[in-house]
């Protein structure tokens, strides 16, 4: 987590250089339990952790971006490559968490995946779409995309992977991103999505 939160913080600084197309960043904690269908009552515990991240879903409405781009420790990954989720779309749910409720689906941004793959070949940076063993949309995105879709779902989603590379490639992978949403003059929005520890209240 101590990566993505050095990369997101540099790559919002260059923001200008990079051009104004990454219109926001947002790190958003992952525990399933503060969604209702699988706290069951259990989310009214971490009120503080659940009001947050309604206040980061409204920013998010009112920025309208045209492509979210989520990392997620939880994604696809690999020590020595950074997993950028194919094809044209995919849906995930909370099944493995006690909830009945049915999976949402979600479109994929997929000029915006082929810009990002062709970009991080051009920094020579280990990264793409080969490598899919679980097509499913994991709860690490699930879950921050669950509050945004509350109060936006125009957009489509980018899904990517950590690794276990170096932080200096990590952050040289999102300025990549950031190259692609200019590239292709996309309103964008990134949340890295990661818990600091698994402590919910304290």
């Amino acid at each position: 987590m101590a990566r993505l939160r050095g990369f997101f913080r540099r790559l919002w600084h260059e923001r200008w250089y990079l051009g104004m197309s990454v219109i926001g960043a947002f790190i958003m904690p992952h525990p399933p339990v503060i969604i209702p269908s699988v706290g069951k009552g259990e989310e009214k515990r971490v009120e503080k952790t659940v009001r947050a991240y309604r206040k980061a879903a409204r920013e998010i409405a009112q920025l309208k971006p045209e492509t979210i781009v989520v990392t997620s420790p939880h994604a696809v990954l690999y020590a020595d490559y950074l997993h950028i989720s194919p094809g044209a779309g995919a849906s995930g749910d909370f099944r493995q968490f006690g909830s009945q409720e049915g999976p949402v689906s979600f479109s994929y941004d997929t000029q915006f995946v082929e810009a990002l793959t062709q970009e991080a070949k051009r920094m020579r940076i280990p990264a793409g779409t080969f490598g899919e063993r679980n097509p499913s949309v994991d709860h690490g995105t699930l879950v921050p995309l669950t509050f945004v879709n509350g109060e936006y779902r125009g957009y489509r989603l980018v899904r990517c992977s950590i690794s276990g590379l170096d932080p200096l490639t990590h952050y040289n992978f999102g300025r990549c991103i950031a190259r692609a949403a200019e590239k292709l003059n996309r309103r964008t929005v990134m949340i890295a999505s990661g818990d600091l520890s698994h402590k919910l209240k304290e």
